[in-house]
This record gives structure tokens, sequence and C-alpha cells, in this order.
């Protein structure tokens, strides 16, 4: 008898640690399911920027203002800016085309040349890009699609056109994705005086030909 009660008695202490186990167990897991994230993974996370509008982030703070000085400094939209160098390069500093255009805002050679900026700089290279943005919306008067256009294909190709945008399937893909992104069609055309009066650096022509 008192061994038949010994073995019920081992049995039932058994079953009850496992159920206190099983107890302990979920409770861990809830545990760290709620827990708060961890430094680490706290800072692998994205942070949206406070200086481009939206919200809207390259990924690099420095980047970030810098598309907001150029903005401001040629009386350009951030914005545009922030669409038409992702849709150029994908914010890769080195990025080079088979067409050999080169850096953030893929600039030519000839470009380049045009608006006396160094084509390997980046910052110069952005400026050089947001210049001819700047020209092209002034030369075809706040027109969104046609200054995409003509950065794109060149303001000649439009022009030959009769100021449409080419029938060129890279182009017109090129100026529907950055439109449908940017949600505007027409940009009005900031006089560049007060900017280049508040920017610390000197502003590169807009007038190039």
């Amino acid at each position: 008898m008192k061994l038949s009660l010994s073995r019920f008695t081992k049995k039932a202490l058994f079953k009850f640690f496992l159920f206190v186990a099983a107890i302990a167990l979920t409770a861990v897991l809830q545990s760290r399911a709620s827990a708060p994230i961890s430094v680490a993974e706290a800072q692998a996370e994205p942070v949206a920027s406070t200086v481009l509008p939206d919200g809207l982030t390259t990924g690099y703070a420095e980047l970030d203002h810098t598309i907001a000085d150029m903005g401001a400094k040629y009386g350009v939209d951030p914005k545009l800016i922030y669409y038409v160098m992702r849709q150029e390069s994908r914010f890769k500093k080195q990025a080079l085309s088979p067409k050999n255009a080169q850096g953030l805002m893929q600039l030519i050679p000839a470009t380049a040349e045009r608006f006396h900026v160094n084509i390997k700089d980046p910052d110069a290279n952005i400026e050089g890009g947001v210049a001819y943005l700047r020209w092209l919306l002034k030369h075809f008067d706040g027109d969104v699609r046609l200054a995409l256009a003509g950065y794109n294909a060149g303001e000649r190709t439009v022009e030959k056109c009769g100021n449409q945008v080419p029938e060129i399937t890279e182009t017109k893909n090129y100026v529907k994705n950055i439109t449908a992104a940017y949600g505007k069609t027409y940009h009005p055309v900031v006089p560049p005086a007060p900017s280049r009066a508040a920017a610390a650096s000197p502003t590169v022509s807009v007038e190039a030909e």
C-alpha cells in the first residue's frame, strides 16, 4: 500500500512539475514578444528625414541636407530633385550609365561643362543637375513633364518634337515615373536672386545655353 501510494505521489508530482514548466515557458515567450526593441534593432531602423518635405529621405542625412540646400538656392522644389535623383542614380554617388552619365544626378560631361561643375564631385554633381533642372523649368515655362523629358533626352529633342514628350520609350517612362511620384505637372520658376543672396556659396549660372 505504501509502495502504491508512493508511485501515485511521484506521478502526480511529475505532472505538476510539467504543468509549472509549461506555464513558465509561455510567460518567457510572451515577455520576449512584448519586450521593447533592442538598441541594435532600433539603430537598424531607418529614420525619416525632417529636412525634406513629406518625410522623404535618401537614407543619408548629409545628402538630404544637400538636396534641401540646393532646392532653396535655385528655387527648385526639393521633392522634385529627390525624385529625379532617385530615378537617375538611386542615390548612388558612383552611378555610371552606358551613355557615360555620371554621379547622383547622372550628368554627362557636356552638361557638366555647360554648367561649369566638376562631374566627379558629389555636391557639384548635384548642383549642376539642379541648375540644369531649373534652366529646363524656365525654358519650358514651368512644365514639369517637358523639363523632365529635356533632362532625360535633351531639350533640343523636346523642341524637335514640337515641345511634346518625345516618343521614346525610355523618356516616356522616365517622365511618367517621376511625375506620378511628384504629383505635379507645373512648377513655378522662382527668381534666382533671393536664393543666391541667401546661399553661402556662389551660384552656378542658370543661363547656360
